[in-house]
Formats: C-alpha cells, structure tokens, sequence
C-alpha cells in the first residue's frame, strides 16, 4: 500500500521568512550604511582645510563674476574653459554657499561635493541593483565600502574637485538611470542631466558617447538618433573658445606610442587598490588588474546590456572617461595613472558590479557574504590609515599658510606667484574669503611648501618633506655665488649635516644655526628657535651658478630615508642615487 507523503514547508505559518529586505533587518543594514557615511563626512571635514590651494582659485574667480554681475558677459565668464573643464555647476555650488555664509568655506564645499558623491550612490544602487532581491540591503552595503572610501584620498578633501568631478558622477549615474527607462519624460530628464553633467567637469561630456552606446546595445534606434544628434552637436559648442593650456601634451603625441596609451589606460582602470602600494611590480599588479577589469566591463556590457541598461550605461561611460584619460596624460608616465584622484573612476566600476552581481540570486551568496563583508571593512580600514597620514601633512601645510602682520601671503597656494597674489587679495578686497592672520610666520618662500605628489619614504630613495620637516625657503644667486636659505627639523639631530646632489657640490654639508623663532612659533617646539640654515656655494662663474639655481636637491636625514627640503622631484630622481 502505497502513502502519500506531504511535504511540510521548512518553515511553518506562524514563524514567517524574515528576508534581509523586510522589516528590521532592512533596518539595520540602513543604519549601517547611514553610520559609514557619517564617520566618511566626519572624516572629509576634519582632514579638509580651510584655505585654498592649486586650482581652487578658480573658485575665487568664479565667485568674482557673480559678485560683479553684468548679464551676459558675465554667463560667458562664469561658463568659460578652466583647462578642458567649464566649471558652471561648480560655481553654482560655491555661490549658493557664499551667499548663505558670507564666505567661502573650503571645508562646506567639500562636504557638498562629498554628499553629491553619496547621493550619486544612491542613484547608482536603485538603478542597477535588483531591489526585489533578498540580498537587496547587503549587497547595499558591500557597495558603499567599494564607492565611498579614501583610496581616492586627494579628490575628497580638495574642493576645487570634489565640487567639480563628484557632481559630474552624480549627474552621469542619473542619465544613465533615465535613459534606462523607456518613457519620454525620463529621456527628457536624462538630456538635461547629461547637460549638468558637461557643465560640471571635462569628463561629464562623456555621457553623450557613452549614452549613444547604451541605447544601440538596448537597439533603441529612434532614441539613440535623438541622442546621436544631441551629442553632434554639444561636443563642437562645448570646445567654443577652447585654448589649450601651455602645459597639456598635445594628444597626438600619446596616438602617436600607442603601446604607451594602453599601457596607462590599463594602470588607469587598474588603479582602484593601487594607492598606498609601493614598488615597481606596482604598474604590472595595476595592468593587470585593469586587463580583468576592462574584460569583464565588456562582458558584462555584450552579454547583460539589454537586461541592466544603467549598469552598462555607466561602465561605458568609465571606460571613455579612462581612454580619454589616457590621450590626454599617458605622455606624463604610467605612474601618473596611479595618482589617488583617478581611483573614483575604476571605484564607480567595481561597486557598479558589485552591486549588480551581488543583488542576483548566485548560490551559496548568503554564506559567503560575511567573508566578503569582512574583507572590504578590513580594506576600508587600510585605505584609511595609508591616506591619513599624506592627508594630514597637507592639512598640516594649508594650516601654517597664514596671512602675516605685514601683509605676506605665506601659505603659496599657487605655484606661480604671478597669478596667485592677485586672485587672493582680489578676494580678500571683494569679502569672498578671509585669510587669518598669524604672529608666528615662518618667512614666505618662493615655492609651495609641499610638493602635490607625495611619495612615500620606501618607494624612492627620498621622499617629499612635509611643512613641518623643513623646506628651502629662497635661493639668491649674487653673480658667480649660490645662496640657499631655509630650514631643517631632522637636521637638528643629524650634527647639523645636509645632503645635497648637485655636480660640481660636496655630498654632504655641515650648516651653522641660524635663528628661526617663526618655525619654533609654528611648530609649537622651542628646539626649533635654531633650526635655521643659510648655505653659499661659490661656481667658477655665473653660467654655472644659473644652471645649478634650477637644478640642485637638498635633503635632510629621517629615519625612514632622506626628506627633499626643495620640490624638484624629477630632478632630484636623478640627482640622489643612493
């Protein structure tokens, strides 16, 4: 006799399925993400100062046309060419915040710019996330850590591009999310977006390739003529008075080595974990990783496009953004490709698939995810302390730039003075920004006190000084004599020797002391009242001294290796061979 068998659900009635997306549990995975990106803000607000440096100038200038606003020849001004950038976006953002303080604050504008960033991850993970998925929150969650960390270190906590860049990755993700959806008010939408985006940054003009792409991979042939034309015609308005800064290697140059071009754009695209990493092998490891990266990309795109329009939408528009990356820089070395600010773009990649892959119902999902959670906090966490310590000497740096008593500019947040006096005291006259003012200057130099590429102590054998190692404050030439005047933290514990490359020059050289109570005053440390230096080298004649005034490198003696006292690091490359 034959029984039939009921099979019981595993679960009864009474005790129902709690998915990680229903009832509190959705819950604590939001608090979670909402806890990461307070602690990030925090972060960003705290390591940002308050001052200006390189190309946040362009903020004062901007500023300056709304404050003398004269219709529109003033539209023309605020929307012109910055480099390859029209910064119309950016100025908005800094004028909203003026207008609301009084003064432009360095630190708000990053916070403003770092919110668009979490805002464009927002749109990112409805857009390409399966949200009916159990797996919906996690997967939320693993993509955060990926898009919002401190790899890319110098883009959050400098104003000129977090306002700038961040915005233009905001309105990219929102196009492509439109431009997914089939209704005519959501391509309306995403034309405007992708507007926003151009006037945002040089690489928001992107999303118009990158959108014409998308709709033929979706073979949606009446929209992608609409965009095709649309595209047609705002890249030849964009380069309208278009000058390219003296500078920029032409791009020919780069077509011109093509295995240059896709050795950076590899290293480009492979730069996501790179930042912090030393050694040669360095370049390989990133090639290699941009290889996989660039395959999967396209994988993703030929056999996933129709179904997830958005996810392929925008892994095309991070892929152009990186070739165009490449044919404007690959002249500049490979190493280049691994400065931190470029990391946002191989970021954006990898959370984008994440957060599609991971949404999917992929078995054995579940019982992995604590191992892959655990690992991307533990990368976080590293992330961190390798930029803290980079980002906290130029804090340090922007913080003793101060204003002196007799008027002296002492933070040189310009490398050419010509242009940055003007533009600052030009914004101190017309209350957009206050510098403080400070008793205890050191003496202002003649270059930046901190050279923007940072090295770290065991990649070469020296590394960059920060402000409160030393630096080469003037060098005078009087005929067929050299002159070098600064100062010297670590030379103060090395019997008063410095380490010099230069032909024709002793290795080593032992200094005096020489008063410096400003450094002592700065620096908060008495034993620096004579950690001051003041060094002549005589040449057989001037021919040689004017060639030694631009080709000389200084260091003092650290710990970890030799601390360059003047920024010159491509020649100094050369010079220090030990």
């Amino acid at each position: 006799m034959t029984q039939s068998i009921n099979r019981l659900p595993l679960t009864s009635a009474s005790a129902p399925v709690r998915t990680a997306s229903s009832g509190s549990p959705a819950a604590i995975w939001l608090v979670l993400m909402l806890a990461l990106c307070g602690i990030y803000l925090w972060q960003v607000f705290q390591f940002t100062p308050n001052a200006p440096r390189d190309d946040d100038l362009a903020i004062f200038v901007r500023l300056g046309t709304f404050k003398h606003w004269s219709g529109w020849a003033s539209l023309g001004d605020l929307l012109k060419h910055h480099n390859e950038h029209r910064l119309g976006v950016m100025s908005l953002i800094a004028y909203a915040q003026y207008t609301l303080s009084g003064v432009v604050n360095f630190k708000l504008l990053a916070l403003m710019g770092n919110l668009s960033l979490l805002l464009a991850f927002a749109v990112l993970a409805w857009g390409v996330t399966d949200r009916k998925s159990e797996h919906f929150w996690p997967v939320c969650l693993l993509g955060l850590l990926v898009f919002v960390q401190w790899r890319y270190w110098q883009a959050s906590v400098w104003p000129m591009v977090t306002i700038s860049g961040f915005p233009a990755i905001l309105f990219a993700v929102t196009t492509m999310v439109l431009l997914a959806r089939s209704e005519r008010w959501a391509f309306g939408l995403a034309i405007g977006s992708a507007a926003l985006a151009t006037l945002s940054q040089g690489n928001g003009l992107f999303i118009w390739p990158a959108g014409m792409l998308m709709l033929a991979v979706q073979q949606r042939w009446r929209a992608m003529a609409v965009w095709t034309t649309l595209t047609a015609l705002v890249i030849p308005v964009y380069f309208i008075g278009y000058v390219a800064p003296p500078s920029h290697v032409p791009i020919s140059t780069a077509l011109r080595n093509p295995h240059l071009l896709a050795g950076y754009f590899l290293v480009f695209l492979g730069n996501y974990p790179m930042p912090g990493f030393v050694g040669p092998w360095r370049l390989w490891l990133a090639g290699l990783l941009g290889g996989g990266l660039l395959s999967l990309s396209i994988w993703t795109i030929l056999r996933h496009g129709r179904q997830n329009p958005a996810l392929a939408g925008m892994l095309l528009f991070c892929l152009i953004s990186g070739a165009a990356a490449a044919m404007g820089r690959a002249t500049l070395g490979l190493d280049q490709a691994l400065s931190s600010r470029y990391a946002i773009i191989p970021s954006c990649m990898w959370a984008s698939l994440l957060l599609w892959a991971g949404s999917r119902r992929w078995p054995g999902l579940s019982a992995s995810y604590g191992v892959v959670l655990a690992v991307l906090a533990a990368s976080w966490i590293w992330s961190y302390q390798q930029a803290a310590p980079i980002i906290e000497a130029r804090r340090l740096e922007a913080e003793l730039g101060r204003v002196c008593d007799d008027g002296c500019v002492e933070h040189l947040i310009y490398p050419n003075l010509a242009e940055a006096f003007p533009v600052v005291h030009d914004a101190e006259k017309d209350g957009l920004f206050h510098f403080p003012r400070s008793k205890g200057c050191l003496a202002c130099s003649v270059v930046p006190l901190v050279n923007a590429h940072v090295v770290p102590a065991n990649a070469k054998p020296y590394h960059l000084v920060s402000a409160k190692d030393g630096w080469v404050d003037r060098v005078e030439r009087q005929g067929a004599a050299l002159q070098i005047v600064g100062w010297a933290r670590h030379a103060l514990a090395q019997a008063r020797v410095l380490e010099m490359a230069l032909p024709a020059a002793p290795s080593q050289i032992k200094i005096l002391p020489v008063a410096r109570e400003d450094v002592a005053t700065m620096l908060g440390d008495p034993r620096h009242a004579n950690s001051g230096f003041r060094l002549t080298l005589q040449f057989s004649d001037e021919v040689s001294a004017q060639a030694a005034e631009k080709k000389f490198c200084i260091a003092s003696r650290t710990d970890s290796g030799l601390a360059l006292l003047n920024g010159q690091p491509a020649i100094c490359d050369h010079l220090f061979l030990k």
